[in-house]
């Protein structure tokens, strides 16, 4: 009967640590062990684990690329004040992870104000005038056209 341990491996990487696991195969017939991958291993330039909350920015509204696909950005922004009046250059999503953001946007030129708590998301349409306003320090999380204001 073969018993197994699974070893964790640190592997520092440019952004933090990632695991790799191997199984460490003992038989009774072998006097050795065999290490066998239990997983494919992954290249650090195709993941990255981002600690939202640890993230911050030398200035309000810095932010962190994460991605590009397509002519979308994501971006992870920290902020403790507000930004500016401004329609995007498409839709924009907009997730509050950590922090509180009072969000004002209009609608038929009526200015309309609403809080966003963290797991929040506001969906700006195309043409939505709008402009956030944090209550303190906040990080969010924002999917939009890449090259947008």
């Amino acid at each position: 009967m073969g018993k197994e341990r699974i070893y964790y491996v640190r592997d520092r990487m440019r952004y933090g640590f990632r695991l790799r696991a191997y199984r460490d195969v003992f038989t009774a017939s072998l006097e050795h062990s065999i290490f066998l991958p239990s997983d494919p291993v992954v290249s650090s330039e195709s993941m990255e684990i981002i600690r939202s909350k640890e993230f911050t920015a030398d200035r309000a509204w810095g932010a962190k690329n994460i991605a590009s696909m397509g002519g979308i950005t994501t971006r992870l922004h920290w902020t403790d004040m507000p930004y500016k009046w401004h329609i995007n250059n498409g839709e924009e999503v907009f997730v509050v992870l950590d922090g509180v953001v009072q969000m004002k946007y209009k609608v038929g030129g009526q200015e309309i104000s609403t809080i966003l708590e963290v797991g929040d998301i506001f969906y700006a349409s195309v043409g939505t005038e709008h402009v956030a306003y944090p209550q303190g320090a906040a990080r969010v999380l924002v999917v939009e056209a890449e090259g947008s204001v």
